[in-house]
């Protein structure tokens, strides 16, 4: 098993470009929603054809309710440097690029830190959401966390990888939280990756 593991996670490595046509959009502001487009530069809300980044040493509230799943190419969350996301209130985030959802990136001396909690439902009991169509990373290069909690859930579309080059932390908190991947859920023996 380690030796699937191990392969798994060199592969998941090669997987961490963001794609090439791309827009992306970074966060700027401290602590602030994210549907505001002047919380992003450039100022635009990113959509399902961009690439959002928060590693600005601030926090996004993403609690904008149930319904359609918000759509992005990719998400990264402490890129080269903190970025902290907070999902809520029902609100589903969905990630549709090969290395959809990174939480802690960058390289050498700029690796990021990244802190991503889902917690919640709405009035109906839909639960807050965060998704990936295929790849889900918490510790790529740098230090991730991923917190679900009180009904939060996180779907991986293959697998999801805790400490694939880094450090990875998923804490899972209440009976009705749920991490789902459809393939694997791997802690990467490179580095540390404790769930």
């Amino acid at each position: 098993m380690a030796r699937v593991g191990a392969s798994l996670c060199l592969l998941a490595a090669s997987l961490f470009a963001a794609p090439a046509a791309a827009e992306t959009y970074y966060w700027n502001v401290a602590t602030g929603q994210w549907e505001v487009a002047a919380n992003w530069s450039p100022q635009q809300v990113p959509g399902s054809d961009d690439v959002a980044v928060i590693d600005n040493g601030g926090a996004a509230l993403f609690d904008i309710g149930s319904g359609t799943p918000w759509s992005l190419l990719q998400l990264v969350v402490g890129q080269n440097a903190t970025g902290t996301l907070d999902i809520t209130g029902g609100t589903a985030v969905h990630a549709h690029e090969e290395s959809g959802v990174i939480i802690g990136d960058g390289t050498g001396a700029n690796s990021g830190t990244g802190i991503v909690t889902v917690s919640g439902t709405d009035s109906l009991n839909n639960a807050s959401t965060l998704s990936a169509t295929l790849g889900f990373f918490v510790g790529g290069y740098g230090t991730g966390t991923l917190n679900v909690k009180n009904g939060g859930s996180i779907v991986a579309g293959d697998s999801l990888y805790i400490g694939n080059e880094g450090d990875g932390t998923l804490n899972v908190e209440g009976a009705t939280s749920t991490v789902l991947a459809n393939a694997h859920i791997v802690r990467c023996p490179r580095k540390n990756g404790p769930v």
